[in-house]
C-alpha cells in the first residue's frame, strides 16, 4: 500500500523539459479521439491539423523489443508517496501479425496495453499520451482512490476529476473478449492498484451495471482471487469439444476451471515472473491435486509456463462475455 509523505521531489530520468516538448502537443489532443471507428465522434473536430503534424513528427518507433530506456522511464516523487514512482512504456513487436503494440507499466507493473492504433493515433503515441497524463497527475498530488471508470461522449473511459487518462477503442477490448466498459475497469483497477489504491471489486453497482455482468455474478464471482498452481493443456485436445460445447483452440486465450462459471473471465498472473493474461473458462479442470486452472497453450505461453508446465498462479474474477 503505497504511503504518503510531506517531501515533494522530482526525479526524472530524462529531462522533463525535453520530455514536455515531446508530449506538449499530444496532451492537448481529446483521448476521445481514441475511438476513431466510432462514426458518433468526429476525430477532425478534436484533433486540430498542427497536433497531428506533431504527431506524425515524432520519433520512429525502434524496431527492437522495447525502447530505449532513457525515452520511455518517468520517475516522479510525490508528497503522497514515500518512494519515487516509476512510469515507463514499452514497444513490443507481435511475431505472428509483425505489428506493434505499446505496454505501460507502474513500477515494473504492466497497468494498459494498446495493441492498435486509434484516432490517427499509434500504439506509442497513445502510450506517451497516458504516460504523460499518469504524470502531470501525480506531479499535482492526485489520490489515486479518484481513479474511476466511466463515459464520455458514449466512450468507456477512465478519469480521476475533469482528467481523462485513457479511452477504451473496441479492437482492443474485442481482442481479449471485454466490452469496452469491462475493459476501462481492468485498467482503472490496475493503475489504482499500482498506485496503492484498492480495487473498485465486487458489490459495486457500477461494475454491475455494465456489460452482461449481472448483479447476481457481480456478488458471488467478481473481484473473487485463488492462488494455487496453474498447468497447461494442448496437443491431442487441439480440435476436440470442450465442456461448454465449443471447439477447443490451443492458439486461443481459453482455461478450464473446475466450478467457474463458462465465460468467466479471468485475469492469470504468473507469479514467479509477474506476466499475465486474461483467459475465458471455456472447460472443467484440472482433475489433479493442487491445481486450480489448466491454460490453453496461448495462454500458457503468454503467461511463461510452457517450459516449466505448471507454475503458482493467482488467478482474479474480471468479467464475463
Amino acid at each position: 500500500m503505497v504511503k504518503f509523505m510531506n517531501k515533494n521531489r522530482i526525479i526524472l530520468t530524462l529531462s522533463l523539459a525535453t520530455l514536455l516538448i515531446n508530449f506538449s502537443n499530444l496532451a492537448m489532443a481529446s483521448d476521445v479521439a481514441d475511438v476513431h471507428d466510432k462514426k458518433h465522434i468526429s476525430t477532425e473536430s478534436l484533433v486540430t491539423p498542427s497536433e497531428k503534424t506533431q504527431v506524425a513528427n515524432l520519433t520512429e518507433k525502434p524496431k527492437v523489443i522495447q525502447a530505449p530506456k532513457s525515452q520511455t522511464t518517468i520517475k516522479v516523487s510525490n508528497p503522497r508517496t514515500d518512494t519515487a514512482v516509476k512510469i515507463n512504456y514499452k514497444i513490443f513487436t507481435n511475431k505472428e501479425t509483425k505489428t506493434d503494440y505499446a505496454a505501460i507499466y507502474i513500477n515494473n507493473k504492466e497497468v494498459v496495453r494498446y495493441n492498435h492504433p486509434a484516432g490517427g493515433f499509434s500504439p506509442e503515441d497513445r502510450a506517451k499520451i497516458l504516460v504523460h497524463r499518469l504524470q502531470q497527475f501525480i506531479l499535482k498530488n492526485g489520490n489515486p482512490k479518484d481513479i474511476i471508470p466511466g463515459k464520455e461522449n458514449n466512450c468507456s473511459i477512465g478519469r480521476a476529476g475533469n482528467t481523462i487518462f485513457f479511452t477504451v477503442d473496441e479492437k482492443n477490448a474485442e481482442a481479449i473478449g471485454l466490452s469496452t466498459s469491462g475493459l476501462s475497469i481492468h485498467w482503472v483497477n490496475n493503475i489504482r492498484e499500482a498506485l496503492g489504491a484498492p480495487k473498485i471489486v465486487r458489490g459495486n453497482s457500477f461494475i454491475a451495471s455494465r456489460g452482461n455482468i449481472s448483479a447476481t455474478f457481480a456478488r458471488k464471482y467478481l473481484g473473487k482471487e485463488e492462488v494455487g498452481v496453474a498447468s497447461w493443456y494442448g496437443g491431442v485436445f487441439h480440435g476436440k469439444k470442450a465442456a461448454n460445447g465449443s471447439v477447443y483452440n490451443k492458439h486461443e486465450f481459453t482455461a478450464a476451471h473446475k466450478t467457474l462459471p463458462f465465460g468467466t473471465l479471468v485475469k492469470v498472473t504468473n507469479l514467479n515472473n509477474n506476466k499475465s493474461c486474461i483467459v475465458k473458462i471455456t472447460d472443467r479442470g484440472p482433475f489433479v491435486q493442487g491445481r486450480i486452472i489448466d491454460l490453453s497453450r496461448a495462454a500458457a505461453k503468454e503467461t511463461g509456463i510452457i517450459q516449466s508446465g505448471v507454475s503458482r498462479v493467482k488467478i482474479e474474477v474480471i468479467g464475463k462475455i
